[in-house]
């Protein structure tokens, strides 16, 4: 009998008993060394992913049609309270953020073991591991497909499996919705209403640019200036033509900004738009509470149409498979019809349809493209009431994700089935351009201009290859956003110094992301020799490092790989990797500890093609997208777009 004996767990390979027709699988991590009865779907699932991931776009965009009594869930969610068009895009299920892939990579894998069992003709399914969703999933899987099915590990969750759960189960989803709803009043609507909220809305400005809050320069905030390090070169264009823009802000609180603080810089900001012609504004400032109540309606709405719907969870099934896999992706659906997410929906977009209501007439609006579900509920506004083009921006050269996969682009929210876009995606560079073209999105709506962000990397590309020393040598690692991700990628360091692949190190430096820091995890895992946690700018490490170790989610990797410093790049767990490093040569996706053992100690640059970013400090493209109307959309432009 030939038997498929899955492993939920991070079980290393030489741990697995060879035995006669078994075939082990891997849910997690790599295969170490070559073995004919092992197979890592995490592997799999980053080497061969892409037509897997345009399956998942596939069924997505077809869950939007479905019908349901009279209605498409995309035009049910359509609702008539205005700002509601939006509402299937900005869900967790169509627009997939971070946090969910580790889900969705969960949800490919089950996909890529259905086909494995179907090429092998295996007779049966083992399932080693805690995770009590993915066996119950593999179970009815199996008897749909007449296969013999064993259970070899109890049911229940390790705490290992439950790090990056959600928390929403541990109350009752009405509960976490009110605390949201509280949370909101109490810390973001009632200090955005302190102090000078009204500016001059009646007179017009050249842009309208949406950005996060506070990734800003401090210490030119000190002297009372806004310098975002997101858009910072654009300064230079601002001031040198004269542009008024309206500055719209998305805060995130820090242990140093809280939103009193930015309500506090942003009116000593405006007091001096007559001057300057600049002006600021929170995305909450101009909401009341009668929109608090339009808010409260537009939960409960979907909260029903979450009840309508329910006959839905039955078509999370890929065409042609037998894996219904809704149980995986049980907790982003709820959580967009009736938990914390849907109430997250419901007060962001009542809190952009008054924020473009108050803003300013404007030539161009700009925002910050990433695809989260804050950009269609801001697209959704601006399009019902302003005709000025919208610029998505790409600050990184990430094309990874599900929800950035696309074969149709609406200019306008009359085709609700089709998903709200920017009437331009501007890129970093031709490399990302060609990248979004081969996923699907239009020529005529991607263009590249010069990269804001990574300006500074116009003078480190032209550096030589630096020497590298055979002893003595220093280690940066940089960890991103995913607790999870860091926690695997120092755990992954730390096997490796007990193989001894650290002897030619003499310090090795981990720096995490501004927003998760990393102290906790280093000191929950036994390093023989503790890294040293560091602090300074990623330019300044990077100036300082012979060899760089990167988190998958990360894109500062790319500063390292222009800089010619040999990277090696974590390649996540789920298999998932969002890395913009993919397809550069030289640079190494270690999943294993023999991957990363043959990095460090013989390391290999990186080689980032020329054209990987337009870099110009001039701004020549900036200056001509952002004069004149050659931007306006045309009829005849838009209808190839949506064919």
């Amino acid at each position: 009998m030939n038997v498929l004996s899955v492993w939920s767990g991070q079980q290393k390979d030489q741990e697995l008993p060879v035995v006669a027709g078994v075939t082990h699988v891997l849910w997690l991590g790599g295969v170490e060394e070559e073995r004919p009865d092992c197979i890592s779907l995490a592997e799999r699932l980053a080497a061969d992913g892409e037509p897997l991931r345009a399956e998942f776009v596939e069924w997505r965009d077809g869950l939007s049609k479905l019908i349901v009594g009279r209605r498409s869930l995309a035009s049910a969610l359509d609702l008539a309270v205005p700002g509601g068009g939006a509402l299937w895009w900005a869900s967790t299920v169509a627009a997939t953020p971070v946090e969910s892939l580790p889900r969705v990579a969960d949800v490919l894998k089950l996909r890529l073991l259905e086909r494995i069992a179907e090429a092998g003709s295996y007779e049966r399914v083992e399932y080693n591991g805690t995770d009590s969703e993915l066996g119950d999933v593999l179970g009815r899987w199996c008897a749909a497909a007449n296969l013999s099915f064993r259970r070899m590990s109890p049911r229940g969750e390790s705490e290992e499996d439950r790090t990056d759960r959600s928390s929403l189960r541990r109350l009752p989803h009405p509960v976490e919705a009110l605390r949201y709803l509280v949370s909101f009043c109490r810390r973001r609507l009632r200090p955005s209403r302190v102090g000078r909220r009204q500016i001059a809305n009646a007179d017009a400005r050249d842009l309208a640019i949406v950005t996060y809050f506070p990734h800003i320069d401090r210490e030119e905030a000190a002297n009372g200036r806004f310098r975002s390090q997101y858009w910072r070169p654009l300064y230079r264009l601002i001031e040198e033509s004269g542009l008024r823009v309206h500055w719209i802000w998305l805060v995130s609180e820090t242990d140093q900004w809280r939103l009193t603080d930015a309500v506090t810089f942003r009116d000593r900001l405006n007091s001096t738009t007559e001057a300057d012609g600049q002006s600021y504004a929170l995305v909450e400032d101009q909401m009341r509470w009668r929109d608090l109540i339009s808010a409260c309606q537009l939960y409960l709405q979907l909260v029903w149409l979450g009840v309508l719907f329910r006959s839905i969870t039955a078509r999370f099934r890929f065409a042609g498979s037998r894996i219904d896999f809704f149980p995986l992706l049980a907790e982003e659906w709820r959580s967009s019809t009736r938990w914390r997410h849907a109430m997250f929906i419901a007060l962001h977009a009542v809190a952009w349809r008054t924020a473009v209501r108050h803003t300013p007439p404007v030539r161009r609006l700009l925002y910050l493209w990433e695809n989260q579900s804050w950009e269609y509920l801001l697209l959704d506004a601006w399009k019902v009431d302003r005709t000025a083009p919208a610029l998505g921006v790409a600050h990184t050269p990430m094309c990874s994700s599900p929800g950035l996969i696309r074969n149709r682009h609406s200019r306008s929210r009359q085709t609700t089935l089709q998903a709200l876009g920017p009437d331009r995606v501007i890129t970093t560079g031709p490399v990302a351009t060609r990248t979004l073209q081969r996923l699907g999105w239009p020529a005529g709506v991607v263009e590249d201009a010069e990269a804001l962000r990574y300006e500074h990397l116009d003078t480190a590309r032209r550096r030589t290859t630096r020497p590298l020393p055979r002893s003595g040598r220093r280690l940066l690692v940089l960890t991103g956003i995913s607790a999870a991700e860091a926690a695997g990628q120092l755990e992954l360091l730390r096997a490796v110094e007990k193989a001894g692949g650290l002897a030619a190190y003499e310090a090795v430096y981990v720096k995490g992301h501004p927003f998760r820091p990393v102290e906790g995890l280093v000191s929950r895992i036994p390093f023989d020799r503790p890294p040293e946690i560091v602090s300074g700018t990623v330019e300044d490490l990077l100036d300082q490092a012979d060899v760089v170790f990167c988190s998958g989610d990360t894109s500062v990797s790319v500063d390292a790989a222009c800089r010619k410093l040999p990277v090696a790049v974590h390649a996540s767990l789920t298999g998932w990797t969002l890395s913009p490093l993919q397809g550069v040569p030289g640079v190494a996706f270690v999943a294993t500890v023999r991957q990363l053992l043959s990095q460090l100690r013989d390391p290999i640059c990186a080689q980032i093609d020329s054209d990987y970013f337009t870099l110009d400090r001039t701004l020549p493209k900036w200056s001509s997208l952002l004069a004149g109307d050659r931007l306006r959309p045309t009829p005849e432009s838009f209808d190839a777009c949506t064919s």
